[in-house]
């Protein structure tokens, strides 16, 4: 049974070491920027509130990544845990 993290597959700690230090890396920076949700919330895609949820995320999510966990600990370590809840939460409440 594959266990999920964020929305990824985890199949490995060679995958997961990849997502997290690779992908989610570059993605995190450049997706969840400033600019872009300040721009999705003039275009009125998010709230302010959310906005608010997803910037402190991003931080605390770049300050894990830099903090450079063994990828084997990150799908049970507490604070990816807790930042994999919220940001599903997120998703859930901007998807419906």
């Amino acid at each position: 049974m594959q266990k999920t993290f964020f929305a990824f597959e985890l199949e490995s700690e060679e995958k997961i070491g990849h997502l997290i230090y690779e992908e989610l890396d570059i993605d995190i920076r450049s997706s969840i920027s400033s600019n872009t949700l300040k721009e999705l919330e003039l275009k009125k895609l998010i709230t302010k509130e959310v906005s608010r949820e997803l910037n402190i995320l991003r931080d605390q999510t770049i300050f894990l990544i830099e903090k450079r966990i063994e990828p084997k600990e990150i799908p049970s370590n507490r604070y990816w845990l807790e930042i994999s809840s919220k940001f599903k939460k997120i998703y859930a409440a901007i998807s419906d």
